[in-house]
């Protein structure tokens, strides 16, 4: 298949996917990942963790592999680009959720120009649009809700296959002796095919899409699909756990607490059990000398308590820094990784990282747009009613795994420039935009085979 082959079968539908309900033969469905938006989609998430210092120059089997991965979002702009070539004549207007990423993916893009050596920079400018420009194409389709439905499973199963499989690879260094701690697992695991495992970080943020997913099926399910639901929420939950990474797991617990206030009156029923049981545990173990509790937050803490919140790993020192440079271009910023080409190290921040490379403009454009599918999803939030019970969890998972990394961007860059953050957010984020357009009744110049209830 040549280049324009696959440019123009980008936007082509897949038989529609349901989500498992853990009922009947549903195997067959997973035929969507054959699907050409899929497919590409694939292709960004096996780029990750590589760089343009790839394609500099290669030598051995897994260095060449590294080369291929990071071609990636090259390859799938290009065939973006063949397809608006193509469809110059039908494109749509993109929702403000888009709008305000696209506008900020393009300035950082555009700073760029200022860094030497370009390729090294920009690379990070044209392989963040890849998946915007992917996402756009694939609305343009004949039926772009269930493309959507698709990326956003495609992403968690691609997330939950990547843990899987690095959990299996470093099992026998996890842990350090007797402690049931297995942070740091990254300085003691060695190289997977060449490339160097996740951090405690990124396994759980990797866990927590598994236990949001969970989660909700565990409210919403019944027999053995609530004992396999449950069991994929406790496996997600002590990972989550024993990594010791604080911004995930009180993010982790952030989502958590967000499906049992919005998913319905039954996650509110359990939400207020819970509560009550946690009350009373607390209750017992104070009057007990309050040692559980006290190990349970030494453990959440890595033993640093309340003391740990304040330093947060240096990174108050590490924004000190950064915004002596955002104060010297505050408006535009510095283009792409600007944070280590200027020497500052990981941002660990969104804003601050938004600061750094696009400036006022760019950040408040991403936050426009993130906002944007916020407000989506309360939108929808309240007419849910009216969509089939695969789009009503569908609603409850984007929206927890959005507050889930919304929560987790104030440690971490999150989605501000290509990432796994980004994989799992772009999606959910288009998905709330488009589906709250169309129940709003907005004229969208496409037309979706997707039927809902009155």
């Amino acid at each position: 298949m040549n280049t324009e082959d696959i440019a123009r079968t980008t936007l082509g539908a897949a038989e529609p996917f349901y989500p498992p309900t853990f009922s009947g033969a549903w195997l067959h469905k997973l035929a969507f990942f054959f699907s050409a938006p899929v497919m590409l989609w694939a292709l960004l998430w096996i780029a990750i963790d590589t760089g343009p210092w790839n394609l500099e120059g290669f030598s051995g089997t897994f260095s060449a592999l590294d080369a291929v991965r990071a071609a990636f979002p090259l390859f799938v702009l290009v065939i973006i680009l063949f397809w608006w070539a193509l469809h110059a004549r039908t494109l749509r207007i993109p929702t403000l959720a888009e709008g305000g990423i696209w506008l900020y993916g393009l300035l950082m893009l555009l700073m760029s120009v200022r860094a030497a050596p370009w390729f090294m920079w920009g690379y990070w400018g044209l392989a963040f649009l890849a998946p915007l420009a992917l996402t756009y194409a694939v609305l343009s389709g004949r039926a772009p809700l269930e493309t959507l439905r698709q990326l956003n499973w495609a992403s968690w199963i691609y997330a939950t296959a990547a843990l899987a499989i690095m959990l299996i690879y470093a099992r026998a260094k996890l842990f350090v002796g007797n402690n049931l701690s297995a942070y740091g697992i990254v300085n003691r695991a060695g190289p997977f095919l060449g490339a160097a495992i996740s951090r405690s970080s990124g396994l759980s943020r990797l866990a927590a899409v598994p236990g949001i997913l969970g989660l909700i099926y565990v409210l919403r399910e019944r027999g053995w699909a609530r004992l396999i639901a449950g069991t994929a929420l406790t496996l997600a939950a002590t990972v989550i756990w024993i990594m010791q990474s604080r911004g995930s797991l009180f993010s982790f617990m952030g989502a958590m607490a967000f499906i049992l206030c919005f998913g319905g009156p039954r996650a509110r029923r359990w939400g207020i059990l819970i509560g009550v049981m946690a009350v009373v545990m607390m209750g017992v173990d104070l009057g007990a000398g309050g040692h559980l509790l006290q190990d349970l937050w030494a453990h959440a803490t890595r033993h640093t308590g309340l003391a740990g919140f304040r330093t947060m790993s240096g990174r108050p020192r590490i924004w000190r820094h950064a915004f002596r440079y955002i104060d010297r271009r505050p408006w535009l910023g510095y283009g792409p990784q600007a944070d280590r080409r200027l020497g500052i190290g990981d941002a660990q921040n969104l804003i601050v990282y938004c600061l750094l490379s696009t400036g006022i403009v760019g950040t408040m454009a991403f936050v426009l747009g993130f906002a944007s599918a916020w407000l989506s999803f309360f939108r929808v939030l309240h007419k849910r009613i009216r969509l089939p019970q695969r789009d009503q969890r569908l609603v409850i998972a984007c929206g927890a795994i959005l507050a889930f990394l919304s929560l987790r961007s104030i440690p971490e860059d999150g989605a501000s420039y290509f990432s796994v953050d980004l994989l799992l957010q772009l999606p959910a984020m288009v998905y709330l935009a488009v589906l709250s357009r169309k129940l709003a009744g907005t004229p969208d110049g496409y037309t979706d085979h997707d039927q809902f209830r009155a």
